[in-house]
């Protein structure tokens, strides 16, 4: 007798449920619909492998096709929950939108800020970089990977050049990725692994880089 698993099945459903739709359907249509099925098996595989939910699919879905309308129909509960689940999913879903968007407006001004302290750096001969102000932008939540409008250097690039461990140290901490490449495709790495071997403070340096070096040592 076929006797759905009710987990899996609220999941199944509650991926269908997220297909976006321009024609009006009912519920049961939409259980029956064996095309509709094929997109929940594509939600399912996104959010649970390709693996289980072919599976899934296989174990419960295609062998049995013509008894899903009368299952969904005892399991009401079990829909009404989903829908409920989905309902509070897409609620938080864009109360997280919302405030993603506002930490982007808090951080724009830091983030300009950063911006035009590292074109200062990149574009002036003499111009030595302000490591208290860059500290101080990151610190309050300017993005560590902001780079200088035309040569795409980020503070990182900058630390690297000037042998600034300490600075190293502390953008690592904040996400600064030392992989970040500037307009040439130089990564910070990069440019640390070309220092001479003879370099002191190049073995290091790589090994921050590298995450071979924890920063907070």
């Amino acid at each position: 007798m076929f006797k759905p698993n009710k987990a899996l099945l609220s999941i199944l459903i509650l991926s269908g449920l997220t297909i976006q739709t321009t024609q009006p359907f009912s519920l049961w249509s939409l259980i029956a619909n064996r095309a509709v099925w094929e997109s929940i098996r594509t939600g399912a595989a996104q959010a649970l492998g390709a693996v289980v939910a072919t599976t899934a699919y296989e174990k419960y879905i295609a062998p049995h096709g013509s008894k899903l309308l009368e299952k969904a129909k005892e399991h009401k509960y079990l829909i009404a929950g989903s829908i409920a689940i989905g309902a509070v999913m897409l609620y938080a879903k864009k109360k997280y939108n919302d405030n993603k968007q506002e930490e982007c407006k808090r951080k724009q001004p830091l983030n300009d800020k950063l911006r035009e302290e590292l074109n200062a750096i990149a574009t002036q001969q003499d111009k030595q970089p302000n490591w208290e102000l860059i500290q101080e932008l990151i610190t309050n939540g300017a993005d560590a990977n902001t780079a200088s409008e035309k040569l795409r250097w980020v503070a990182l690039h900058f630390a690297v050049i000037y042998k600034n461990i300490e600075m190293v140290r502390f953008l690592l901490q904040h996400k600064a990725l030392s992989l970040k490449q500037n307009v040439k495709n130089k990564s910070p790495l990069a440019l640390a692994e070309q220092l001479k071997d003879s370099d002191p403070q190049k073995k290091e340096l790589v090994g921050l880089l590298k995450g071979t070096i924890r920063p907070e040592a």
